[in-house]
């Protein structure tokens, strides 16, 4: 006889308006396990509404924004608002295509691409000065705006009266990020904190300007500028070597407050395909060799692993003397990771030639949808990276020209948070990848190379991408989605011998249209060999969901709630905005 499951809030005895108080604030798997305890339990939570919008929201990685709601709107509007968002993008389900151009300016445009932010365009340009040269290359110091919402917008460009050569934008703060150093050299990064909507310095920031100093140089600089991410009130910054010859210079992250002002640490890291992931609004998550971490000068590239790092609140560094708007960069305190995840060893005849993440178009904060009330992502769910590996020594019988092996992993992050929240050590934690991979990670053989055009979007890989045919071009598309408790509500065909067969190997199989929902479930496991010292087994569930013809575009395309944005080149943009 099967026993009765006891939770220890059930086992309390309190009143039903406490018990649904306190459930309130658990997460979703609490209240699953709460509503198993009884008849009585699973009652409660199936006919109160706002928990199984709660249930709703964090499956999802969802949260709603604090004071968004409309007058008169009940939660129920609000779950089932969110349940259409979801099986739109499950549909596919678009408007028809509207076409965006920004106005002409007299002015020296870049070569290189705008960046969307928020619900909005921003393209970088540069109005020549009296008697300056065109041919040549010159800092920007305008920024043309195009708002999705408003496409007929014709303001005037943001002119920030001085120069810049990089931006970032988080328009839900309304603050743009203009990033400057002098061309010949870069002992001196200024980095200027400015609102979008009058283009003045940003009025939460205590220090406007942020200078980061290098060593002074006798040669060419030593590094260039290499990416930067806003999170709330955390700004980071990425500086890389020029050259990767002097395996002592590393990249330096570095990290502010960009309200306070105050410098929260760098992070020291030897790889060149480091783009930092937020899983959620104070954690870094970083794809890295495992020997950034010893004092070897020698990367041992057998090792790949997830390094976590919590970024301290501005409080937690506050006792210290506070480096504010000036620091000198070799000088600057380092962080250590808290979490190290391993991912499997590789086979010493193998080596790493290019560990990458995928782009994560919704980060935490990011607007998810806005009906009658605004939601947000709280946290990244999903998270894909590639390991590309090859031979060291091909034997004289192989072809010289082997092509390498590249693995498209996809993972969700459950295991990583459930880690971090249980975790109470002020020392790096490793863990071992028997420890935590298996289950959270689905890997594939990637023979199409799909990642380069790929993107994860919540828990969800979309993929549009290009069939010949006979009268010109068929573009269809399909998605992966890896999130289990959004599979569970799915259901498909038992997957037959020849499909469990690919899957085994991590092949993707062809979809019949006829059957456009596959489900493989966490009872299929995924086996993969070559390049590691040990079989690799992952069995994280996933369902492919298969459109045969799709008016998507199959490239340079970008998602921001609601919208799937199209860059053509140029100053052209496509939208597509979803159905629901």
């Amino acid at each position: 006889m099967r026993s009765r499951i006891v939770h220890p809030i059930a086992s309390t005895r309190l009143p039903i308006d406490i018990l649904l108080c306190i459930l309130h604030h658990c997460d979703f798997s609490t209240i699953i396990q709460f509503s198993m305890t009884s008849k009585k339990s699973q009652s409660m939570v199936h006919q109160t509404t706002s928990l199984q919008l709660c249930i709703e929201l964090d499956v999802n990685g969802l949260e709603i924004v604090k004071q968004s709601l409309k007058p008169g709107v009940t939660y129920a509007v609000i779950l089932e608002e969110l349940k259409d968002y979801r099986d739109a993008w499950l549909s596919f389900s678009f408007g028809p295509r509207l076409s965006l151009q920004q106005p002409a300016t007299n002015s020296v445009l870049s070569h290189r691409s705008g960046q969307c932010h928020g619900e909005a365009y921003f393209k970088p340009f540069r109005v020549p000065e009296v008697g300056e040269d065109t041919n040549q290359r010159y800092p920007f110091n305008r920024i043309r705006l195009t708002d999705f919402r408003s496409p007929t917008n014709s303001d005037l460009p943001l002119d920030f009266k001085r120069s810049f050569r990089n931006f970032i934008a988080d328009a839900k703060q309304d603050l743009i990020v203009l990033i400057d150093h002098e061309d010949v050299s870069f002992t001196q990064v200024d980095i200027h904190l400015n609102h979008i909507s009058t283009a003045e310095a940003h009025s939460l920031a205590r220090s406007p300007t942020l200078t980061v100093r290098f060593e002074e140089l006798d040669e060419e600089p030593d590094f260039h500028y290499g990416g930067a991410w806003i999170m709330g009130h955390i700004l980071v910054v990425r500086f890389t070597p020029a050259s990767r010859k002097n395996r002592r210079i590393c990249d330096n992250i570095a990290i502010w407050d960009w309200q306070s002002g105050l410098f929260l640490g760098r992070i020291i890291s030897e790889t060149n395909s480091i783009k930092p992931t937020f899983i959620d609004k104070n954690t870094l998550l970083f794809l890295a060799h495992t020997s950034e971490l010893s004092s070897s000068s020698e990367p041992a590239q057998n090792q790949v692993a997830l390094l976590v790092y919590h970024i301290p609140t501005a409080l937690a560094v506050s006792a210290q003397e506070p480096q504010i708007a000036d620091c000198y960069m070799p000088s600057c305190p380092s962080l250590r990771p808290t979490l190290i995840f391993e991912l499997p060893r590789l086979d010493p005849n193998y080596r790493v030639l290019r560990p990458i993440f995928w782009d994560t178009l919704a980060g935490p904060g990011d607007l998810a949808c806005q009906r009658s009330a605004q939601v947000v992502h709280s946290c990244v769910k999903t998270v894909a990276l590639s390991l590309c590996v090859a031979n060291k020594h091909p034997s004289n019988s192989e072809s010289e020209h082997i092509s390498p092996i590249r693995y498209s992993i996809f993972l969700s992050t459950d295991s990583i948070l459930d880690h971090l929240s249980k975790n109470r050590s002020e020392d790096t934690v490793t863990i071992d990848w028997s420890d935590w991979g298996t289950t959270a990670t689905r890997w594939f053989m990637d023979r199409n190379w799909l990642s380069d055009t790929a993107k994860i979007h919540g828990s969800t890989h979309l993929v549009t991408c290009y069939n010949l045919i006979k009268n010109g071009v068929l573009v269809t598309s399909y998605i992966r989605e890896f999130n289990p408790q959004i599979i569970k509500r799915h259901t498909s065909n038992v997957l037959d011998q020849d499909e469990r067969e690919k899957v085994l190997q991590g092949e993707g199989f062809c979809v019949d249209p006829t059957d456009p929902i596959r489900i493989v479930g966490n009872d299929t496991k995924t086996v993969v060999c070559i390049g590691f010292e040990q079989p690799v087994e992952s069995t994280l569930p996933y369902m492919i969901v298969y459109r045969e013809r799709s008016t998507l575009p199959s490239t340079g395309w970008y998602i921001h709630s609601d919208y799937l944005v199209e860059r053509s080149g140029g100053s052209h943009l496509s939208l597509y905005q979803l159905k629901f």
